[in-house]
């Protein structure tokens, strides 16, 4: 008996607001459906904050919503973002109140290249090609009877719980596999984590090692963690801000892992506005392998040694995970940070190669990646297999005579001009760090030994380079190692530890 009397409850009162609301659209409309049929959610802080603000978006429900469902929706992302649509179906279609708020499938890819957010019922109304995070939102304990028709006798709001989630780690692909898909769209990120209390950063700056200071009064510290630090925690929060602009990051609040409590890091510090302008991390190899054995540098989650070059450990030092804040980019900062390490090389003339993941965004066009990848392996790779991939990038191999002919290895800065050249129309450079590692040292001193798609920072390239100090540049060593280069541009150590 119940079935049939919540379906003519639900035709005759939906009806009845139909008419009453006439007029009325957008999300006026969505306040008025929620108001009259006592509809509302509940959803914890912490959830709420894995929505974005901006950029692009897609919320995927776990059914095709009707009228209330989907105002839920609508008003849960409104909370944090007004750019906000739902995909139409055919449910929604008949709604006049809603259609400013709906998005025809067609018209999906111009709403996200908008970096709109969009609501979707289901994957299959989505472009198969689609780039774009994804974050499931479930609307729990729903039952059409709860609302339509039998909310007329409720005299109190009926609340549902609303889950929102990331893709599952299980339901990403492994690189080089087909995408389902569900699976091809991106992790949406959550929020960044709000700054650390500068003075307490200060404060911790304070305890570190100064390498020198800059001569715009920026100061250069080596710093090692301790439990709870909250140089630490600014330094993933800051991380995760860079690297997200350019199409990379974790996707989590902060970029940090296990190895930052036993790394150190050079850090450069503008006292002036209390602010980490950028940073390095530093792996004592000797240290750390002789500890814990290889699997205690940063590199190998990444890449395989083979014995021959884990015998260089000794000598060798890990750099990576290095940034530098937007508000300072183009302003030295990236230079003034290997000056750091300059300095730090200088007190440990034991080192004689560096070595660290250099990325290439996955946000580059992946014809701009094979150029890159192809230009640097054949100027800069090497016959002698000592490292390989855990997730090899591959150009294909039906791309390799084309590549061939444009970069055929004989002349690096003629070929170099050609490669700026081919990425001008994709609107990217050749990445600066891939660039100042290929020219610091004399030929043979840079190599870079594999390449490795890393699935756990957004699908980035990282090229495994290393580095001979042996054959740096004379006047990049004039520049960065030389001791009268330390005194001059960092001025006196004692002076500076003292106002860090």
């Amino acid at each position: 008996m119940l079935k049939p009397l919540v379906k003519l409850l639900r035709e005759t009162d939906v009806n009845a607001f139909l008419a009453a609301t006439e007029g009325t659209e957008g999300f006026e409309f969505v306040e008025r459906v929620l108001d009259r049929f006592n509809a509302t959610y509940t959803v914890t802080g912490r959830e709420i904050e894995r929505l974005p603000a901006d950029g692009r978006l897609v919320l995927l429900a776990d059914r095709a919503p009707g009228l209330v469902e989907a105002a839920i929706l609508l008003k849960l992302a409104r909370q944090v973002r007004a750019d906000v649509r739902m995909v139409a179906n055919d449910k929604l279609l008949g709604l006049s109140g809603l259609r400013p708020l709906l998005v025809p499938q067609e018209a999906i890819r111009a709403a996200l290249e908008k970096e709109e957010a969009v609501i979707a019922g289901s994957p299959e109304e989505l472009p198969a090609d689609l780039d774009a995070p994804v974050l499931r939102v479930s609307v729990g304990g729903w039952r059409p009877a709860r609302f339509y028709g039998l909310a007329a006798f409720l005299r109190h709001d009926v609340a549902v719980p609303v889950r929102i989630r990331a893709v599952a780690a299980a339901e990403r692909p492994a690189p080089g596999k087909a995408r389902p898909k569900l699976l091809g769209l991106r992790a949406a990120p959550m929020p960044i984590a709000a700054p650390e209390d500068r003075a307490q950063v200060r404060r911790e700056l304070q305890r570190g090692e100064v390498l020198g200071a800059t001569g715009d009064g920026k100061k250069i510290i080596l710093f090692d963690a301790t439990p709870d630090s909250a140089v630490v925690r600014e330094l993933g929060r800051l991380r995760e801000v860079a690297f997200r602009r350019v199409g990379e990051g974790t996707g989590k609040r902060r970029d940090i892992d296990a190895y930052d409590a036993y790394y150190r890091h050079v850090v450069l510090w503008d006292d002036a506005d209390l602010q980490i302008a950028g940073a390095y991390r530093l792996g004592e190899a000797a240290k750390l392998v002789a500890a814990r054995g290889p699997a205690a540098l940063y590199t190998s989650t990444l890449f395989s040694y083979c014995p021959t070059l884990e015998d260089r450990f000794p000598e060798a030092l890990e750099l990576g995970r290095s940034f530098v804040q937007p508000r300072y980019q183009g302003l030295r900062a990236l230079d003034y940070l290997w000056q750091g390490i300059g300095a730090y090389l200088l007190a440990h003339p034991e080192i004689r190669y560096l070595f660290g993941p250099v990325s290439l965004s996955a946000a580059y066009p992946e014809r701009a990646r094979r150029m890159i990848v192809f230009f640097f392996r054949r100027h800069f790779g090497t016959q002698e297999e000592v490292a390989s991939a855990r997730f090899p990038y591959a150009v294909p191999a039906a791309e390799e005579a084309a590549l061939d002919a444009l970069f055929p290895g004989h002349d690096y800065a003629g070929e170099l001009r050609v490669l700026k050249k081919e990425l001008e129309p994709l609107r990217v450079p050749v990445p600066i760090l891939y660039k100042q590692y290929s020219e610091l040292c004399e030929e043979g001193g840079t190599r870079f030994l594999a390449f490795n798609v890393d699935p756990a920072f957004s699908y980035c390239v990282d090229g495994l380079v290393w580095v001979d100090l042996r054959k740096v540049k004379a006047a990049k060593r004039s520049r960065y190692m030389s001791q009268g280069k330390a005194a001059a541009t960092l001025g006196d150590q004692s002076a500076a530890r003292k106002s860090a």
